[in-house]
C-alpha cells in the first residue's frame, strides 16, 4: 500500500454492473471487443500526439523507475510485441502499465500461450477514466500485480492452462482515488498462481476476485476489504476443484467501514497453514464467510474469530454444507454462524457448544442436530443425523429394489 487511505466507495460492484460500469461479461472476458476496426480508425498522428502527454502523465503517476506504457501501434494486442510499448518493451527492473487513455488507445493486451510477461510492477487500469485488460494465456512473472489504480479499472483473466507469479510482493485489487476497481479471475483447469505477498481485494477501493478451478497460494496472507469493499469466490470448474491456499494471516473487512466477503462453492479447498497469525471474519469492519460446500481447513491454534474488534466490527458466517476443521470459534463484536448443514470439526470434548454459545445459531431442523465427541481423536463435530422421513424414504426405496430384484427372478 502506498500509505495514502482513500474513502470507501458507497457503490457495490453490483450497482457498478447496474450502472453500465462493469457489467458481468465485461468482468468475466475482461471487456475485450474486436479491435481492428477500432485500430483502423484511430489515426496515428493523433495516437502519437495523445500518447506524448499520457506517457508523462503516467511517469509523473509512476514509482521511480522507467515506465513502460502500452499503446498498441504495433497491433495485434500482443504483450509480446515490441512496438506496442513506448519506450521499450517491459523488463523485471521496469514497470508496465496497460491502458486506453479514456478511448485513445487500445488498452487490451494479450499474453499469448508459450509467453512469460515480465516486469517489476504492472499495473492494469491506472490513471482517472482509464481502462486496462489484460488476458493471459501463458505466464506472467513480475514482483507486484496492481488491477485499477489512481482513479482507473483494471481487468485480468487468467486462462486456463496460464500461470501468475509474483516474486517478493503482492497482488492487489482496487488502488487509490475514487472510481477506482480491479477485477482478476483465474479459471482453470490448469491455471495456478503463487504469490509470495499477499492477496488483497478491495485494498482501497473496490476489488473482486474469482478463484474458479485453479490453485493459489499465498505466502504472505488474504485480506478481503481491506479499506473498502472485496469479495472473493472460490469455484469448482468442470470438475476440477478450486484451491486457495494461504501461508499467514487472513482477514475479512479490514478497516473500519470496509466489508468483505468470501463464498466458496462445493468441491473447494480452502486452507489457511499458520499456527498463529490471525483468523478473523471481521477484523475492524464487517466479514461474511458464505460456505455452500468444500473444506476450510484452518490451522491457527486460536482458531476463528468473528468481529475481532468489538465495537463496529461485525463477523457472519452462514454455513449450508461443507466441512469446517478448526480448533475453535469466538466471537467479539457483532457476531454470527449459522449453521444449517454440513459437519463443524472442534478441537476437545466441546459438546454443549451451541447452548454455549450465544452466537452460534442452528439453522436447520433442531430436533436433528447433534453433537458427538470422539476421544480417540479428540474432536467434537458438530452435524445433522438425516430426518426420520428421509430415513424412511431410503428404507422404501430399499425395499421396492428387493421386490424388483423378486420378480425378476
Amino acid at each position: 500500500m502506498n500509505g495514502v487511505a482513500e474513502a470507501p466507495l458507497s457503490e457495490t460492484s453490483l450497482d457498478k454492473e447496474n450502472e453500465g460500469m462493469v457489467s458481468k461479461d465485461e468482468k468475466r472476458n475482461c471487456g475485450f471487443e474486436d479491435t481492428h476496426n477500432k485500430n483502423r480508425r484511430i489515426k496515428m498522428t493523433n495516437r502519437c500526439a495523445l500518447w506524448t502527454a499520457a506517457i508523462a502523465c503516467l511517469m509523473l503517476l509512476a514509482p521511480a523507475g522507467q515506465a513502460e506504457v502500452w499503446d498498441d501501434i504495433g497491433g495485434g494486442n500482443l504483450w509480446s510485441d515490441p512496438a506496442n510499448w513506448a519506450p521499450a518493451i517491459p523488463t523485471p527492473s521496469t514497470d508496465a502499465f496497460v491502458n486506453d487513455t479514456q478511448g485513445s488507445v487500445d488498452g487490451q493486451a494479450v499474453i499469448g500461450s508459450g509467453t512469460n510477461a515480465l516486469a517489476d510492477v504492472a499495473t492494469i487500469g491506472n490513471g482517472s477514466g482509464g481502462i486496462g485488460r489484460v488476458s493471459v494465456e501463458g505466464s506472467m512473472t513480475v514482483n507486484l500485480l496492481k488491477a485499477g489504480e489512481i482513479g482507473g479499472r483494471g481487468f485480468v483473466n487468467f486462462q486456463p492452462g496460464s500461470s501468475l507469479v509474483t516474486l517478493n510482493n503482492d497482488l492487489r485489487l482496487g488502488g487509490q482515488q475514487a472510481n477506482t476497481y480491479g477485477f482478476v479471475h483465474f479459471e482453470g483447469p490448469g491455471t495456478t498462481a503463487t504469490i509470495a505477498g499477499s492477496i488483497i481485494a478491495g485494498n482501497q477501493n473496490a476489488g473482486d476476485l474469482v478463484i474458479e478451478g485453479s490453485t493459489v497460494n499465498a505466502g504472505s496472507g488474504l485480506t478481503v476489504g481491506n479499506a473498502s469493499t472485496g469479495t472473493l469466490e472460490l469455484m469448482e470448474l468442470g470438475g476440477t476443484a478450486g484451491i486457495l491456499e494461504i501461508g499467514r494471516r487472513v482477514r475479512l473487512g479490514d478497516g473500519a467501514g470496509a466489508s468483505g466477503t468470501i463464498t466458496q462453492g462445493p468441491n473447494t479447498i480452502f486452507r489457511a497453514t499458520s499456527t498463529d497469525d490471525v483468523f478473523r471474519i471481521g477484523e475492524a469492519g464487517a466479514g461474511v464467510w458464505n460456505m455452500n460446500g468444500g473444506l476450510l481447513e484452518i490451522a491457527r491454534v486460536a482458531g476463528m474469530e468473528l468481529a475481532a474488534f468489538g465495537g463496529g466490527s461485525s463477523g457472519t458466517f452462514n454455513m449450508s454444507d461443507g466441512t469446517v476443521r478448526v480448533s475453535n470459534i469466538t466471537a467479539g463484536g457483532t457476531a454470527n454462524f449459522n449453521f444449517g448443514g454440513g459437519e463443524i470439526f472442534l478441537n476437545g470434548d466441546r459438546t454443549g457448544f451451541a447452548a454455549a454459545t450465544s452466537f452460534f445459531n442452528v439453522t436447520g431442523n433442531a430436533a436433528d442436530y447433534t453433537e458427538a465427541y470422539n476421544s480417540g481423536m479428540d474432536q467434537t463435530r458438530l452435524f445433522y443425523i438425516p430426518e426420520p422421513g428421509a430415513l424412511g424414504v431410503l428404507c422404501l426405496g430399499g425395499a421396492m429394489m428387493m421386490s424388483r430384484r423378486k420378480n425378476r427372478r
